[in-house]
């Protein structure tokens, strides 16, 4: 999370029914004599039919050629072009005059043998009968929808190694890529942690813990890599909207809002409350998450009231080593646990952001400057001394986001740079140069 840094710690197809009508045939020289006939044996008086004979038109005498054939006792002649406008001038006026509803046999028989024609408005014709089409609704696959840059972390300060989350999507490390351990023998020495062998790929946040490191991917699956001794670099599957790496524990928040917590969980700090969240932060033994509701909730470790939220609504929230801090939705800030090094001496301007370290806080001022309070030293166990070490020097400029670590800081400028400042003995707080962002 961006704005809490913690430390080290259905398509439907209609088909239209087109009317259809028979095609109406040309008037050809063949068709001509039948249509005449038809016409004149739908007169009542039917004396139209002699003067058809007559005139040589014979409505059922037709050659293949197409010529009228005359039964003229023993001749055959053609027909005038005044005899035959003669007699369809007759007909068409019987017809129109008598109004042709009463048909004798003959002229149903000629009227059924006379090609069909088109004359006004078609008669409705029923659409055909389709086979009913089943038509499955689309298959519609909604993706989890990412988390805002807003609420990304995209650089992360740890014990002895910093990362960030460039803006081609990659993640860079830089700092120690080894761990101090101590044994039962009370031997100590340098052990391999693996903190800068960051995984190929792209991120949308990266998280550093005390000496592990977990990223959001693309496919808001989660990735971790370093020291794994109790689990909490070994995420479990599914889809998440964030993740905070602790000490030796993580925590991520699902996409249904939800949180998972895995690794070291002596004192409950890998159990959540059920219930929806907007946030979560893992810190030294405990963690803490921000509700839908804007209330907080925290779980684990609380000997020291790092578990005990205080009320109200906060907009942010971020677990540290033995103590938490949130921002209220007025943008004021509040601190609960152990007062180390005063990090409950909490100062009076407006915040947008807070990031917990070890004995120190920073946060992201309105006007996006940083400010720092808590303890500045280093305690040097070569000479078992307590070493100024600047962590309370912030540098000039406006900033996006600030992360806190065990004893120095790393904040992203507006212009996408990196700058850190405090402990570098590792090079934990030497950023690289490039560009940083979502």
């Amino acid at each position: 999370m961006a704005s809490a840094s913690n430390r080290a710690g259905s398509s439907e197809i209609t088909y239209s029914p087109h009317r259809r009508s028979s095609p109406t045939p040309p008037l050809t020289r063949q068709t001509l004599p039948l249509a005449i006939g038809a016409a004149a044996w739908q007169t009542p008086a039917g004396w139209l039919a002699p003067f058809l004979v007559r005139s040589t038109v014979a409505p059922r005498s037709v050659s293949r050629a197409g010529s009228f054939r005359s039964r003229r006792r023993g001749c055959m002649t053609r027909p005038s072009i005044r005899q035959v406008s003669a007699v369809l001038a007759v007909a068409t006026f019987l017809s129109a005059a008598c109004g042709g509803d009463e048909a004798t046999p003959a002229s149903s028989d000629a009227a059924s043998q006379a090609p069909a024609t088109s004359t006004g408005a078609p008669e409705p014709v029923e659409p055909a009968t389709e086979a009913p089409t089943t038509t499955a609704p689309p298959t519609t696959t909604t993706l989890p929808e990412s988390p805002p840059p807003s609420e990304r972390e995209i650089v992360s300060a740890g014990d002895w190694h910093s990362c960030g989350v460039r803006v081609d999507g990659t993640v860079t490390c830089w700092g120690s890529n080894e761990f101090l351990f101590f044994d039962e023998a009370d031997n100590s020495g340098w052990d391999y942690a693996g903190n800068l062998d960051v995984p190929p790929g792209q991120f949308l946040s990266v998280s550093a813990g005390a000496l592990h490191t977990c990223g959001l991917r693309p496919g808001l699956t989660v990735s971790c890599w370093g020291v794994d001794h109790s689990g909490e670099s070994d995420p479990p599957p599914g889809q998440f909207r964030a993740v905070s790496a602790g000490r030796s524990h993580s925590c991520g928040l699902r996409t249904d809002r939800t949180i998972a917590c895995w690794g070291w969980g002596d004192k409950g700090q890998t159990d959540p409350p059920p219930g929806e969240f907007r946030a979560v932060s893992a810190g030294g033994g405990h963690s803490c998450g921000l509700r839908t509701d804007g209330t907080i909730a925290c779980w684990g470790l609380g000997d020291k009231g790092q578990t005990d939220a205080p009320e109200g609504q906060f907009l942010a929230v971020a677990a540290g080593s033995i103590y938490s801090c949130g921002v209220r939705v007025e943008h004021t800030v509040v601190c609960w646990g152990f007062d180390n090094g005063g990090v409950l001496d909490t100062p009076d301007d407006p915040l947008l952001s807070v990031a917990t370290g070890n004995s120190h806080v920073c946060g992201v001022r309105a006007d996006q400057t940083l400010t720092c309070w808590g303890l500045s030293d280093y305690h040097d166990l070569a000479s078992d001394s307590w070493v100024e070490v600047g962590k309370l020097d912030v540098p000039a400029g406006q900033f996006l986001s600030v992360a806190a670590g065990e004893y120095h800081s790393c904040g992203l400028r507006v212009d996408g740079t990196v700058a850190c400042w405090g402990l570098n003995i590792e090079g934990q707080a030497d950023a690289p140069a490039g560009l940083f962002g979502p």
